[in-house]
C-alpha cells in the first residue's frame, strides 16, 4: 500500500517533518526497503514478531514499515515502562528480537541484566544519527548496531511476499496502559489498521493538501495508527516529535503551517494549552479520546 502512495504522491515530496530533519516519501520508503533487507538477512519470516523500544522519530516508522514488507509484525512497547510492566511486554509476544533506541539504553539494560528476555537478537538504534539521507547510504556516523547493520544493506525493493488474501494477517501490536494490571498486547491487524486509518479520515473530513501535527507517542494507536496512517495511505506530510510540549503546540503548527492536528485525553490537554496563546489558523483540531 505505501509503494502505491510513494508513486501516487511523488518520492521528492515532504513525507514526514521532525524537528530539523525532512524526510520525503522517497527516503522513508527507502529507509524502510534497508530494514525490510536487513530482517530477511536475518532470518526473520512471515509471522515472526520485532519489538520496538524507542522514541518517536521518523526512524521509528520506518522500522516497522519495513518489517510488514517481509511480513513481521511489530510490538510497539510504551516508552514510559520499566521493571516487570517492560518485562511483561517483552515476554508476552515471543519475539525473535528488539530494537532499542539509544536514549532507552540504560532502562532496557536494566532489566535485561536480571531477567531471562528470550530474545535471540538485540540492536541499539541512534535516533539522532538516524538522519534522511542514511536512506541511500552505505555508510554512517554512528557506532551503534542497528545503524551500521542498515548502512551494509541495499535500500532496493525487497522480494515480494507471496499474495495472501488475509486482511487478519497481524500488522502490529499496541499494548493498553496497564491501569488494571499489566500491560496487554492488542493485535491490530491489517484490515482493523485500515478501518482506523479511513474511519479518522472520512469522519473528520482530512484532504490531501492537509498538513497534520502529531505529537502524540507514536506506539500510541491515536498517533501511530490514525495520525500516522494518513500519511502511509493517504500522502499527507505529517509533523511529530519525540515528546509532546505544550510551550511548543503552536509554535509548531505555525512553522509547518498545520491545518490539522491529533490530540487525546482532550479535555485535559485542551485545558492545558489553553495557557498559552490560541492561534486561528486551524481548519481542524481533532481531539480523540
Amino acid at each position: 500500500m505505501f509503494e502505491y502512495t510513494v508513486k501516487k504522491r511523488g518520492p521528492e515530496n515532504v513525507a514526514i517533518y521532525f524537528e530539523d530533519q525532512v524526510w520525503t516519501f522517497g527516503q522513508l520508503d527507502a529507509y524502510s526497503n534497508k530494514v525490510a533487507n536487513y530482517l530477511a538477512k536475518c532470518g526473520f519470516k512471515r509471522g515472526d514478531i520485532l519489538l520496538l523500544f524507542m522514541n518517536s522519530c521518523p526512524a521509528y516508522i520506518g522500522i516497522w514499515l519495513g518489517a510488514t514488507k517481509v511480513g513481521v509484525a511489530t510490538g510497539l512497547i510504551n516508552t514510559n515502562l520499566c521493571k516487570g510492566s517492560l518485562v511483561n511486554c517483552i515476554k508476552t509476544l515471543s519475539a525473535r528480537g528488539i530494537v532499542v533506541g539509544s536514549s532507552l539504553k540504560e532502562t532496557f539494560e536494566t532489566v535485561n541484566e536480571y531477567n531471562d528476555l528470550s530474545l535471540e537478537m538485540i540492536w541499539l538504534v541512534d535516533e539522532k544519527r538516524s538522519l534522511p539521507e542514511t536512506a541511500y547510504s552505505t555508510s554512517t556516523s554512528s557506532t551503534c548496531s542497528w545503524n551500521i547493520a542498515l548502512a551494509q544493506v541495499p535500500h532496493c525493493a525487497p522480494i515480494p511476499l507471496p499474495r495472501i488474501a488475509n486482511l487478519r494477517e497481524h500488522l502490529i501490536y499496541v499494548y493498553t496502559s496497564g491501569t488494571t494490571g499489566l500491560p496487554k498486547a492488542a493485535i491490530i491487524t491489517k484490515l482493523r489498521y485500515t478501518l482506523l486509518v479511513v474511519g479518522a479520515k472520512y469522519s473528520f473530513g482530512i484532504r490531501q493538501s492537509d498538513i497534520i501535527y502529531d505529537p502524540l507517542p507514536l506506539y500510541h494507536s491515536a498517533g501511530g495508527i490514525c495520525g500516522v496512517g494518513q500519511m502511509l495511505l493517504y500522502g499527507n506530510t505529517i509533523v511529530i516529535r519525540s515528546k509532546f510540549s505544550a510551550s511548543q503546540f503552536w509554535s509548531d503548527c505555525v512553522k509547518y503551517k498545520c491545518t490539522v492536528s491529533y490530540c487525546y485525553y482532550y479535555y485535559y490537554l485542551f485545558i492545558y494549552l489553553l495557557c498559552f496563546k490560541i492561534f486561528t489558523f486551524f481548519r481542524y483540531l481533532l481531539f480523540l479520546n
